[in-house]
């Protein structure tokens, strides 16, 4: 897993599987997901899919999201 910081905020991370799941109860194929807080509310976004997720593609979601909070 690889992680990059989210801009605009202090502790916000996104995180880049670029392997499939090798768990047993996991769907198989890649997934990307986006943490992050403001104040009392909070950001989660997971993404999956056969494709690889390209980093421009969680974090341009990641970003409009904490725009909005």
């Amino acid at each position: 897993m690889r992680s990059r910081p989210l801009p605009g905020t202090s502790e916000g991370k996104v995180y880049v599987h670029p392997k499939p799941s090798a768990e047993a109860n996991a769907l198989p194929g890649v997934s990307a997901e986006a943490h992050a807080s403001r104040g009392d509310l909070s950001l989660h976004i997971w993404i999956y899919g056969d494709d690889p997720v390209r980093w421009r593609t969680i974090m341009d979601l990641a970003e409009r999201q904490m725009e909005r909070l």
